[in-house]
């Protein structure tokens, strides 16, 4: 069955392996990623063993609701994305934070700008709440209530999300203030220039954390190093999207390959995979397009049915699609199918060419530098 890949099947790819689902607000899979329970863990020790039990459920409710204020940051990206045409994926809680994964990032500088600001925006006003409220009711706001343990739980919560809005707005990738930062040098700059700059920014701030980290706190070099691969991976995926502007699909697919029949035994698919041309096959009834055969399924077939297995044992039967003439960045994301590894171009129901990650990387590789030229030696 061709499509271009359910909004269901797209969230799973969207999310990390070990993430349990736990809720579809407005729409989009909110999920906690295993690891949160062993945060969630270590955090209660301290206060168990110093103030027992009680201390323990007070600590595991303060960050229940820290995370809980960081789903709300990340709703408030997507709700904002979505308003300007932008769907996420899905958002995924982990010990470092929300993960929101977009379908594409806003290019636009004044909708990247709002986008980016929305979440920082929430902390804001949510620490701004809090602090009236703990006024009214005389709780006092000293910095002593820091602490996961210790003090009012709101007072706590009130900091936290100050924090969260301030750290989020330092202007390095993959932080809320490094697209800030890009989209405001955009309104005067090409895109790219701007991420450059936002990235090279990026990077001078995690220098300065795993300086300071190396002195102070080692935990800074975490950050140190989140901070530098997501300036390094912001910087090299705005260059991709540079580089493969303006084309289309019929420009990057490859129009040369071999097709299977459905009723073909697996050994047959075994002897292409063995001549090393091809990993992933389109499998045709006929001249229509009925499913996808990849290298990790074929193998998995002869493993569990023989080789005489007919290949419609093993297929994918459902593949991403794409026409000729679309642009080649919206196809990329419909590439990253774990399950099929390639997308089919059709014309009018017939298939006349693929796109794959070997074909992407063979389209994103610099053309090759020209010789030098000697220069002519003058005559004597």
């Amino acid at each position: 069955m061709a499509a271009r890949g359910s909004s269901r099947s797209r969230e799973r790819r969207s999310v990390l392996g070990g993430s349990v689902l736990v809720g579809r607000p407005f729409g989009i899979g909110v999920y906690v990623h295993i690891t949160m329970l062993l945060l969630v863990a270590f955090i209660a020790i301290g206060p168990f063993v110093t103030g027992g039990a009680p201390a323990a459920i007070d600590a595991v409710l303060f960050v229940v609701a820290v995370f809980t204020t960081i789903l709300l940051h990340e709703l408030s990206h997507a709700l904002v994305a979505q308003s300007f045409g932008y769907r996420t994926r899905s958002i995924t809680l982990l010990p470092i934070g929300g993960i929101g994964a977009l379908e594409r990032v806003p290019e636009r500088p004044v909708q990247e700008l709002l986008v980016a600001l929305s979440g920082p925006a929430v902390n804001f006003a949510l620490a701004a709440i809090l602090a009236v409220l703990l006024v009214l009711f005389g709780v006092p706001l000293g910095i002593s209530n820091l602490g996961i343990e210790g003090g009012s739980i709101f007072a706590r919560l009130m900091w936290a999300n100050l924090m969260l809005g301030t750290f989020n707005l330092l202007p390095a990738f993959p932080m809320d203030g490094g697209r800030v930062l890009r989209a405001l040098l955009s309104l005067r700059l090409p895109r790219e220039r701007a991420t450059e700059i936002a990235a090279a920014t990026g990077k001078g701030i995690a220098v300065a954390f795993a300086v300071i980290g190396l002195f102070i706190n080692p935990f800074l070099l975490l950050i140190a190093i989140f901070v530098w691969v997501g300036a390094t991976g912001e910087a090299a995926q705005v260059q991709m999207q540079a580089r493969l502007q303006g084309v289309t699909v019929r420009q990057a697919m490859a129009t040369r390959f071999a097709t299977l029949s459905p009723d073909e035994p697996l050994a047959e698919a075994l002897e292409e995979v063995s001549s090393g041309f091809q990993h992933d096959f389109p499998v045709l009834d006929g001249e229509q397009a009925v499913g996808v055969l990849t290298r990790g399924d074929l193998f998995r077939g002869v493993r569990l049915a023989g080789p005489e297995a007919p290949v419609r044992t093993a297929m994918c039967t459902r593949f991403p699609t794409a026409s000729p003439d679309e642009p080649i960045e919206r196809v990329i994301s419909r590439i990253e199918d774990p399950d099929c590894g390639l997308v089919m171009v059709m014309d009018q129901g017939r298939l006349v060419g693929l796109v794959t990650v070997e074909h992407l990387a063979e389209l994103m590789r610099p053309p090759p530098a020209a010789p030098a030229r000697r220069p002519r030696r003058a005559p004597a």
